[in-house]
């Protein structure tokens, strides 16, 4: 999907009934302790970067909280093309740099704002990228209400994914994607388990349409 068709879609899901009520049951969580919200699926390719724009946008608009939209998605990312940006820093440049509000960006949407993912990433120089992001975002939650991270699906898992299990343990809650009618409940069964066991609080699971997928 094409930049300009990604972030018309946003502009479409941002009205849709679902994704005000979810955006607002959110901005009543009771959390208000956590630092963020991470946003992932069991599997690629079921709607979660979009969904994740559309949910950022409506929580900014709805409230007057400065969100911070994250993309860890690193081996495919795409949440900047929801808001016509360039990735213009590579990995080398974020862990070089002290300030990591440097790559933020901001949004046509008021109090919205957005650090892509890296340009590109070379495996043989990128040391503990894992290390390396966490400590970029505790800095950049000072400056934000809230930071919702577009992770990676949580299966299948690769050596150099930006694991999304980890990272809901920083943010403290989780919000599923899964594609109606599509995804194995036997996938969605073990998605859900590795959420049971840890800090992160599974707040809820947004069935996308497969007829109509976002």
């Amino acid at each position: 999907m094409k930049d300009l068709e990604m972030a018309d879609v946003v502009n479409r899901i941002i009205q849709l009934t679902e994704i005000k009520r979810a955006a607002q049951a959110l901005c009543n969580t009771k959390h208000r302790n956590r630092r963020g919200l991470l946003v992932t699926s069991p599997l690629p390719g079921e709607g979660k970067t979009i969904i994740t724009a559309g949910l950022a946008t409506r929580i900014a608009s709805q409230t007057d909280q400065r969100v911070l939209v994250v993309d860890l998605n690193w081996n495919n990312p795409a949440l900047h093309l929801c808001f016509r940006k360039k990735r213009t820093f590579d990995y080398n440049e974020l862990t070089a740099e002290e300030d990591p509000h440097r790559f933020v960006k901001k949004t046509d949407f008021s109090g919205l704002d957005i650090m892509t993912a890296p340009e590109f990433q070379n495996p043989e120089l990128a040391g503990d990228p894992v290390h390396a992001i966490t400590g970029k975002l505790n800095s950049l939650a000072d400056m934000y209400d809230r930071v919702i991270l577009d992770s990676s699906a949580i299966f299948p898992v690769n050596r150099q994914m930006m694991d999304p299990v980890y990272f809901s343990e920083w943010a403290g809650e989780t919000l599923l994607v899964i594609m109606g009618g599509k995804t194995p409940r036997d996938i969605i069964r073990k998605a859900v388990h590795m959420f049971d066991k840890g800090e992160s609080e599974l707040v809820g699971v947004i069935m996308n349409q497969w007829k109509n997928p976002l």
